[in-house]
């Protein structure tokens, strides 16, 4: 009942200072298909873990990777293609791929990254975008 929560999930985050619950809004938001409020309340999340967030808050890299989950629920493939996108710049950029490593950064491990990535990458394969003979 993500249309029923969402209003609950905003009136907290709004009385709070927290990006946790910013980031509840953010992935409700898009589970109830209202993407552009799903991003606003993502940005305001992260801008919030920035400025105020402690080990107790949920990291921006796994909020992100949730966040692409949801798109992936509710079938923003191209938005949620996106999102991957961001992760293999990171991935690129560290260039150590370890779970310990990712781990005290806040990214999730390259295994589940990839482990989401399979509906997101067969979906744009399916619309043509990436069409190989053979893939599908």
């Amino acid at each position: 009942k993500f249309d029923e929560a969402l209003p609950l999930f905003e009136q907290v985050a709004e009385r709070n200072l927290s990006s946790d619950d910013w980031f509840n809004v953010a992935t409700c938001a898009i589970l109830c298909k209202q993407i552009e409020k799903g991003y606003e309340a993502l940005n305001k999340a992260i801008e919030l873990y920035k400025q105020i967030g402690n080990d107790e808050n949920l990291p921006v890299g796994q909020m992100c990777f949730y966040f692409m989950h949801a798109l992936n629920d509710v079938a923003e493939y191209d938005l949620g293609f996106t999102q991957l996108q961001q992760f293999k710049n990171i991935i690129i950029d560290l260039k150590i791929t370890d779970d310990h490593f990712l781990y005290i950064r806040g990214i999730p491990f390259l295994g589940n990254i990839l482990n989401a990535s399979v509906n997101i990458l067969k979906n744009q394969c399916g619309k043509g975008r990436y069409r190989r003979k053979g893939f599908d």
